[in-house]
């Protein structure tokens, strides 16, 4: 046996809806023609599963699907994937963020360079108040319009913790403003 496996790309961060069900394509290839290969879930919620390799001939690969069906509002939020694939010696790993998002309640964006802490307290206040699902995500193209939310909080950060805006962001909160008719936006920052 000479060489691992390897995948022939490991998938970028992912985002599943609520209430829907996602499928996420694997493929991998072994320089050992012999070699049969498995995939396995080293690291998934519940909500997530895996299909077992199958081998294509056409291209010399072999293939998984993951399925990803979350149904639960406890499900919300980040959950970190890993993928191995093994040729039952030697093995790599894949891992990859995937966020479930929901379309409506209240969204929070805290850009990853401001600090977790910054969140909780908001986060408690608006869910003892106003009773609705309430996300926080770190990126905010996550999703193409925020015209769902009754509310989008923006925590900025304080320097060197913080984010600036960038011009594609920016649009995405004037869209929120102007064609939601619901304009509930609020910012904070020390740049802010």
């Amino acid at each position: 046996k000479g060489s691992a496996p390897s995948f022939t790309s490991c998938p970028p961060n992912q985002a599943a809806e609520l209430g829907f069900v996602k499928k996420i394509p694997f493929k991998a290839k072994d320089a050992d023609p012999n070699d049969v290969i498995s995939f396995t879930l080293v690291k998934a919620p519940s909500f997530v599963s895996l299909s077992t390799a199958l081998y294509y001939w056409l291209d010399a690969s072999w293939n998984a699907t993951l399925s990803v069906n979350a149904t639960s509002k406890e499900e919300i939020g980040e959950h970190e994937i890993t993928v191995k694939v093994t040729d039952g010696k030697l093995y790599k790993l894949c891992t990859f963020r995937l966020t479930i998002i929901y379309k409506g309640g209240v969204l929070v964006w805290k850009p990853s360079v401001v600090p977790k802490t910054h969140s909780a307290p908001l986060v408690a206040a608006i869910g003892g108040a106003s009773g609705k699902i309430i996300q926080v995500v770190d990126d905010i193209s996550l999703y193409p319009s925020l015209t769902p939310f009754d509310a989008v909080f923006v925590l900025l950060g304080v320097y060197p913790d913080n984010h600036v805006l960038q011009d594609n962001e920016v649009e995405t909160l004037k869209l929120y403003l102007s064609g939601s008719g619901k304009g509930r936006l609020y910012m904070e920052g020390g740049d802010t």
